[in-house]
């Protein structure tokens, strides 16, 4: 497999780690208070997105990117939170934040591209489990369909009550991945 779509692949489920799993809503309101609330954040993404690319930081250029990566987050996340403070609509901004964030991830991939070798020379233990393109995708799945899509959710109720009180939806989570583990299992067993 390619490293540089594996790289893609890392960049965005550092992505969905930083801006779903680990963002929680006092880390949310901590931005919308704070631009130190903003640059946390940041550092919960680039820290994520670092760990998950540790293997390929031999190269400049995934250094470069993920710092290009950190410059943008704040500009975009900075942006959002005085979109949020404007408008009544919280999906617009959301919307516009993500598309924002994957096109910063497009361009990270764009710069990186290249076939990049490991930092390790010699084979390690889930080596076969980090290479595997097909997991990550399904683990990429797995959090868009649980995470993120509690969050779209969620900015979608607030446009209907602007007072209400966010928890998360676990149950609603299980019901949406387990449909996605469904449709998962029987594309793999039919097209592989």
């Amino acid at each position: 497999m390619e490293s540089s779509i594996l790289i893609l692949l890392y960049l965005i489920i550092g992505h969905l780690i930083g801006d779903f799993l680990l963002q929680s809503s006092r880390l949310v309101a901590f931005k919308h208070r704070s631009v130190y609330g903003i640059l946390l954040h940041i550092l919960i993404v680039l820290v994520s997105q670092t760990l998950l690319l540790l293997p390929y930081l031999n190269s400049g250029k995934v250094a470069f990117a993920l710092v290009l990566i950190g410059a943008l987050h704040f500009f975009i996340d900075y942006t959002k939170v005085k979109l949020d403070i404007k408008t009544k609509y919280p999906i617009i901004p959301f919307s516009l934040d993500q598309i924002a964030h994957f096109v910063t991830l497009i361009l990270a991939y764009l710069i990186i591209r290249e076939e990049i070798p490991l930092i390790f020379t010699e084979k390690w233990w889930f080596e076969s489990l980090y290479q595997n393109a097909t997991l990550l995708a399904y683990f990429a799945g797995v959090i868009f369909f649980s995470y993120t899509l509690d969050i779209v959710h969620l900015t979608l109720k607030l446009q209907k009550e602007p007072n209400y009180i966010y928890k998360r939806g676990y149950f609603d989570m299980l019901v949406r991945v387990s449909v996605f583990v469904l449709i998962y299992i029987t594309y793999s067993m039919h097209f592989a």
